[in-house]
């Protein structure tokens, strides 16, 4: 039991939530994975763009919430094309 609380303990909203951007999530499923993670805790999407934010700032190659989005977007509409074609 001490052993899963430690786990648990070192593993707090920040290191989630920087997890969640570097594995490509953006704000809104980074917000659920920790929430997920952790339930009760009162985090939002400010707090996570903000951890994207501060990861920018100390240098880390992550995409801003609108650059996941327009990917995304190019990414389905490419798939659409080869669907049809």
């Amino acid at each position: 039991m001490a052993e899963v609380y430690k786990m648990i303990k070192n593993r707090g909203v920040g290191t989630l939530a920087r997890e969640a951007i570097r594995r490509g999530m953006n704000n809104k499923e980074a917000l659920e994975y920790v929430h997920a993670v952790l339930p009760g805790v009162a985090t939002t999407m400010q707090c996570i763009n903000w951890y994207r934010c501060k990861m920018r700032k100390n240098g880390e190659k992550v995409m801003t919430n609108r650059q996941l989005a327009a990917t995304r977007d190019a990414q389905q509409r490419t798939a659409l094309e080869l669907d049809v074609a």
